[in-house]
Parts: C-alpha cells; sequence; structure tokens
C-alpha cells in the first residue's frame, strides 16, 4: 500500500511518502505564504526520493482542517486533481486528529492548532492498540476553555468506564502534523473516503459577501 500525504492547514506544511506503514520520504514547509506554489513540487521531491511515480499511488491522504481557510482548500483542490488523474481514492482526515497521532503515546491526549483570534482548534483522542481515535469533535474555543473542556470529557469518559481516578489529558501543540500522523489519521473512523472529500473549517470564513450578493 502506497499512499501520499499532505496537509497544508497549518503553519508547516507537509508532503510524505509512506509505503505499508513506513515513511519512504518526507517534506515540511515552515512559510505558509509559499504553501500553494511550492505544494506541486514538494509532491514531486518526495515522489523522486522514494523512487516512486503517481501511477504507483493506492491512496492520496490530505488534511481537511480545520487550520487555514486557503492552505485547507489548496490541499483540498490538489488532492481532488492528483486523485482525478492518477486513479489514487482520496482520504481525507481531520487536521487536529492527525497532529495528535504525530506523537507516539498512549492514553487520552489533547492537540492543538493556533487558530488565531485568541483561540485553538482543538480535539480529544485515545491511542488504543498503537490506533487513535476521535473521542469529540473538533473545535475552536479559547486555550483556557478548551483545557476545561478536554479535562471534563475525560472525567466523563472515565466515569463511563470505572476508571478512578479520571484519566490524565496529555497536550500536543504543534505545528502541524507530520507524516505518520496524517497516515494514522487516515486509518481511524471518522476518515472521509470518497470521490469529494470537504474541508472542516469550524467556524465561519472572516470574507463575507456585499450585502445583497448571493453565493455562486
Amino acid at each position: 500500500m502506497t499512499a501520499l500525504v499532505f496537509d497544508t492547514s497549518c503553519p508547516a506544511a507537509v508532503v510524505g511518502l509512506v509505503v505499508d506503514g513506513a515513511v519512504q520520504a518526507e517534506r515540511t514547509l515552515v512559510s505558509p505564504k509559499s504553501h500553494a506554489e511550492r505544494l506541486a513540487g514538494l509532491i514531486e521531491d518526495v515522489l523522486a526520493e522514494a523512487g516512486a511515480a503517481r501511477t504507483d499511488l493506492d491512496e492520496i491522504v490530505v488534511g481537511r482542517g480545520p487550520g487555514s481557510f486557503i492552505g485547507t482548500r489548496v490541499a483540498l483542490a490538489t488532492a481532488a486533481g492528483l486523485s482525478l488523474a492518477t486513479g489514487a481514492p482520496l482520504v481525507g482526515v481531520c487536521t487536529v486528529l492527525a497532529v495528535a497521532a504525530s506523537e507516539p503515546g498512549d492514553g487520552r491526549v489533547l492537540a492543538l492548532i493556533d487558530a488565531r483570534k485568541a483561540e485553538v482548534y482543538r480535539r480529544l483522542v485515545t491511542w488504543e492498540a498503537g490506533a487513535v481515535r476521535a473521542l469529540d469533535e473538533a473545535r475552536a474555543s479559547s486555550p483556557s476553555d478548551a483545557a476545561a473542556e478536554a479535562a471534563s470529557c475525560a472525567a466523563a469518559i472515565g466515569a463511563t468506564h470505572l476508571i478512578q481516578p479520571p484519566p490524565t489529558v496529555r497536550l500536543v501543540p504543534r505545528q502541524g502534523p507530520n507524516t505518520i500522523g496524517l497516515w494514522r489519521a487516515a486509518r481511524a473512523p471518522d476518515a472521509r473516503r470518497g470521490d469529494v472529500v470537504l474541508p472542516n473549517y469550524c467556524r465561519a470564513p472572516d470574507a463575507k459577501l456585499p450585502a445583497g450578493a448571493r453565493p455562486a
């Protein structure tokens, strides 16, 4: 199984190639303003380093946000084009879940992505037998609310499973997911598979239509 994975919704963009669960090549780019113009080149670099061709791809895994609105759209549009050109199935994953999956661990993990406006995108996940599973939905909130929500959720889950004391929450702040995190997220139950993968913005865009205008 050969998977091309990438995400450009975070400050640190990542492109990687995974073969049978092992990372063969990876590129990162911490320059949000150049993600769109350099994504295609990074994909070619990764394929060349791994000695692979586009026709070798068995799936294309893409982060669908939340994160940068423009970055998310760039990644999804690129993934859709590659899927159409190669015939490789498309898999959309939650970027916050992929962040949590980027760091090995066990138990419950709270992943955070800077959402600007004094907010973070956050999601609580759990590691089970080396795989990650989401315990709630990704959402935007203040950093203090994120910690309180996660602690409350962890306590409720602990009570449900008769765990005393309630399980702890480990924070995982990153500038973006890595290759293996995206690949692991594609194995999670909430990965989206299909010809069309929609973005997950978590909040309304800043841009507004002029008064009286109608959406296209």
